[in-house]
Formats: structure tokens, C-alpha cells, sequence
């Protein structure tokens, strides 16, 4: 029997049961006890984001750029990952991969719309390089 890429569904040249499977990342599929099956990947990379693929049908496929980039930080979380709750997961692997600062965004009017709220401007202050004290800045 040939080897099968899990993730990708490429049949390789290689067989099953020979040297060839030490060229694949290997796992055991245990969710059938009975008949467990040995599922073949190119790189370690490859299982996690099939099994997250799996995991979170629809919702994270459009992400795999971000997974593969991000892929240190997720290996490094991949135990902690596999026990949260599929809410807290996706939240966590989210905070993983995003990279982008947090945008505030507001309002410059003098009519603030319903459900916004007023954050007071502060005075820029600098410090007078002859004297100690705080002066206001222009």
C-alpha cells in the first residue's frame, strides 16, 4: 500500500511498512480503537494545522497563512490548546496568530453618538531643562 498524505490527499511513491514511512511525520488515529490507522504527513506543521482544520470546520481555513507563520507559538501551546474548550481555543490560537496592534477608534464631534464614551483630553506637560518644575506645553 502506498502512503497517502492525511492532509493533503497526495499518494506518494513511498510504501507503508517500509523505510520509507521514517521520511513523514507519523500519527495513530485513535478515534477508532478497533481499527486504529496510521495517518502520514509531510511535517509536524502539516498535522497541526489539518488537526485544527478538523477541529474547527469552516472557521479557520482562511487563516492557514497565519497558522503556518505562526506555527512555533502554536507548537509551543499545543498541549494547553488540545484541553481548552473549543470557544477558548479558537480565542487562544487568535491571540497566537494575530500580530496586528489593537485599533481604538472615535468620534471628533460635538454630538457623541449613543453607546460612546468620553474620554477627557489631558494637558501634554514637558520638563523646563532649567527648572524642575512641570510646564505646560504649548
Amino acid at each position: 500500500m502506498r502512503i497517502q498524505n492525511a492532509f493533503t490527499g497526495v499518494l506518494t511513491k513511498d510504501t507503508v511498512g517500509t523505510k520509507d514511512e521514517h521520511k513523514y511525520f507519523k500519527v495513530i488515529d485513535g478515534t477508532d480503537r478497533l481499527d486504529p490507522k496510521k495517518k502520514y504527513y509531510d511535517s509536524k506543521n502539516d498535522y497541526i494545522v489539518d488537526t485544527l482544520f478538523k477541529r474547527f470546520k469552516g472557521k479557520i481555513e482562511h487563516l492557514e497563512g497565519s497558522l503556518r507563520t505562526h506555527i512555533s507559538g502554536l507548537e509551543t501551546n499545543w498541549d494547553a490548546l488540545k484541553l481548552l474548550s473549543n470557544k477558548q481555543a479558537l480565542a487562544k490560537i487568535e491571540e497566537i496568530i494575530c500580530d496586528e496592534p489593537t485599533m481604538t477608534f472615535c468620534c471628533i464631534s460635538d454630538e457623541m453618538p449613543s453607546g460612546w464614551t468620553t474620554i477627557p483630553i489631558k494637558k501634554r506637560t514637558r520638563k523646563d531643562s532649567t527648572s524642575e518644575d512641570t510646564v505646560a506645553a504649548d
